[in-house]
């Protein structure tokens, strides 16, 4: 979505910049995992909310992922808002995991 070539793109993250940790999950947890291009558009609470709109709708973790994906991208672009400073224009990955009993 961005280019290298965009005068106003800037490569500031590196991957020693990463967190990483385990946690336990239990069936009906929905994992979500992304970049800092989602983190940085999008306020914790915010995300929040999205899953639990998404879960109660029946969403796929894949039309999950897109819509929040989608919405962070929307964000990125944006010059101010209230709850955050401005949108942050760089790379946006979204992973949606539903957690599901398994039969093993």
């Amino acid at each position: 979505l961005f280019s290298s070539r965009d005068p106003t793109f800037q490569l500031s993250d590196r991957v020693a910049d990463a967190k990483s940790g385990q946690f336990a999950v239990r069936t009906g947890d929905v994992v979500v995992v992304g970049t800092d291009g989602l983190f940085d558009n999008i306020l914790e609470v915010q995300l929040e909310v999205a899953v639990q709109m998404g879960t109660k709708l029946g969403f796929s973790p894949k039309n999950m992922a897109d819509i929040i994906s989608g919405v962070a991208y929307e964000r990125s672009k944006q010059t101010s808002s209230r709850r955050l400073r401005k949108g942050k224009r760089d790379d946006i990955t979204v992973l949606v995991a539903f957690i599901v009993q398994s039969d093993l």
